[in-house]
């Protein structure tokens, strides 16, 4: 990767992204806030919260990236007082320079949302309030211990197009076993070929409704059972 990338990019709706060299962007160019909301917090976190009421919700992030799914996740905690346990895997951290230009509206307004991002970025176990982070700096490929037990997985790997190791038959039964019983994988991904590995997984699957201006359908997995 050269020096000149990562490289921040806007989207459409104000919010941030990063283009890596070949031309691959973090998030959608049509609205990386809207697009994170729609995927990880509307169809997971939510979901999650209904689904485990009065739980304290442990989440797997697989790509911390620029930090914004888990500020979201934050930020629910802390509007609802929902306890949450946060682990991301991210083997490539985004270069500390980037993270004072990174832009969320509604979640870098204020100097301590500032602040709180800045954290996720850069600390290896952070906790605020009832929300309590940990990232471990390796690929979910190398199948790191992580404990097990959660209620909800954020996938957010490169696509199979740049990293089609992530979304083998192979990987994706490891998140299988990662979850609990009616335990959900959330992800921008609805290619036939994952969806199909994901059901010989034993996932149920649904593509639901992407984000407005966005990808059209995004894809739900659930852990059977609850």
């Amino acid at each position: 990767m050269s020096d000149s990338f990562p490289r921040i990019l806007m989207t459409a709706d104000g919010s941030s992204t990063l283009q890596l060299e070949s031309g691959e962007t973090y998030h959608s160019i049509h609205g990386a806030l809207t697009e994170s909301r729609r995927v990880y917090l509307e169809l997971g976190l939510e979901e999650a919260a209904l689904s485990f009421p009065d739980q304290q919700i442990r989440i797997l992030e697989i790509g911390l990236g620029t930090g914004l799914n888990a500020a979201l996740s934050l930020d629910f905690s802390q509007r609802t007082g929902t306890p949450v346990e946060y682990l991301a895997l991210e083997p490539y951290p985004i270069p500390e320079a980037l993270h004072t230009d990174l832009v969320f509206p509604g979640i870098t307004d204020s100097e301590e949302n500032r602040r709180n991002l800045k954290a996720i970025l850069r600390e290896a176990e952070l906790q605020i309030d009832q929300f309590r982070l940990r990232t471990i700096a390796e690929r979910m490929e190398a199948h790191p211990e992580t404990g097990g037990g959660y209620h909800l997985i954020y996938m957010d790997a490169f696509s199979p197009g740049t990293h089609p190791e992530a979304w083998t038959q192979e990987q994706l039964a490891w998140l299988f076993d990662q979850l609990l019983p009616g335990g959900i994988l959330t992800t921008f991904c609805v290619k036939g070929v994952v969806r199909r590995a994901a059901m010989a997984c034993g996932f149920e699957t649904e593509k639901l409704p992407g984000p407005v201006g966005g990808k059209r359908e995004v894809l739900r997995l659930r852990r059977p059972g609850l």
